[in-house]
């Protein structure tokens, strides 16, 4: 594939949702650090407001001093003046560089893990597998083939792709998914699952810089409508990433993940989108709104109509 060819298999809505969330990142650490220049102003500031607001609420403590009235403040105000305490510039610099190194020892272990605990596909374990990864990995540009593994997955269907900060990429892939497409000789479909892992290392969703640049946009509430969005943004665009890898008009690999490793090749797909498209839902789309992974028909419909499925409303089918 050419550089351009998977540029377009990027959801338009992705960077256009990166871009803002690593603007406000960037700008609400400007602004924690250009308040770390004025520690004294804003504590002394948040003091008062605190220490007016408390006798305002509670008249019996309106004669009392303020160091008195400071005394009885709720826990949660007295922890949050001990927490800015530490409200040092030098702090706030270290804050990426701590969550850098968080990053590292989370997935450093889960790495290690991995390692110890599952078979890495290679040329003595599933050799077929390996070389069809590679080749994948090839047409996507990698230099280096990410390592790939095969997990215990206690009867779940799926697969997953990540990185050791600053020195690997990797991706797994659950036991049942590989079983069940070898026992039906049905390559396309484990092809379509391993492009779509791909695609995420390919478009940077694995880096350690991606997650901190938008990591505000996951907190509670803000996560529907920047967050969620920007995740299912990302799903899109790794589907088109399979489709593209595999020549896939269809969709129904992803079938696997709706019906099960044994009844995926059985389902009438034309039915299928038909029938969810056919009788809209209010359901289908609230469930749509709170996932992280777009409703699957919706998913399946931008692949045979190669477009982009809306993030909040679906597409025609």
């Amino acid at each position: 594939m050419s550089p351009q060819e998977i540029k377009r298999c990027r959801h338009s809505k992705e960077n256009k949702l990166f871009v803002f969330g690593a603007i406000i990142t960037i700008l609400l650490l400007i602004l924690l650090l250009a308040g770390s220049f004025a520690r004294e102003e804003v504590i002394t500031d948040l003091r008062s407001d605190m220490i007016a607001q408390h006798r305002e609420q509670h008249p019996s403590v309106r004669d009392l001093d303020d160091g008195a009235v400071l005394k009885e403040l709720s826990a949660e105000d007295k922890d949050l003046l001990s927490a800015l305490d530490f409200y040092y510039w030098y702090v706030v610099l270290f804050a990426p560089v701590a969550l850098f190194l968080l990053l590292l020892f989370v997935m450093g272990r889960h790495y290690g893990q991995l390692k110890a605990n599952s078979v890495q596909i290679n040329k003595h374990q599933y050799p077929e597998v390996q070389q069809l990864f590679a080749d994948m990995a090839r047409e996507l540009g990698f230099e280096t083939t990410p390592e790939l593994y095969l997990v215990n997955g206690n009867g779940s269907l799926n697969a997953y792709a990540t990185c050791v900060p600053g020195h690997r990429d990797f991706a797994a892939i659950y036991s049942d998914i590989l079983e069940r497409c070898l026992k039906n000789r049905d390559m396309h479909t484990l092809k379509f699952i391993l492009g779509h892992e791909l695609g995420h290392i390919k478009f940077n969703h694995v880096r350690w810089w991606y997650s901190a640049l938008t990591i505000w946009m996951n907190l509670p509430v803000i996560k529907y409508f920047f967050g969620l969005p920007l995740s299912r943004a990302r799903e899109l665009g790794c589907d088109k990433i399979s489709a593209a890898l595999t020549n896939d008009t269809s969709g129904r690999a992803l079938m696997m993940l709706s019906v099960g490793k044994y009844a995926y090749l059985d389902i009438d797909l034309d039915a299928y989108v038909r029938e969810q498209f056919d009788k809209p839902s209010f359901w289908s789309w609230l469930s749509n709104l709170t996932n992280d992974h777009t409703v699957l028909a919706w998913r399946i419909a931008a692949i045979r109509k190669r477009h982009q499925a809306g993030l909040l409303f679906r597409n025609k089918h």
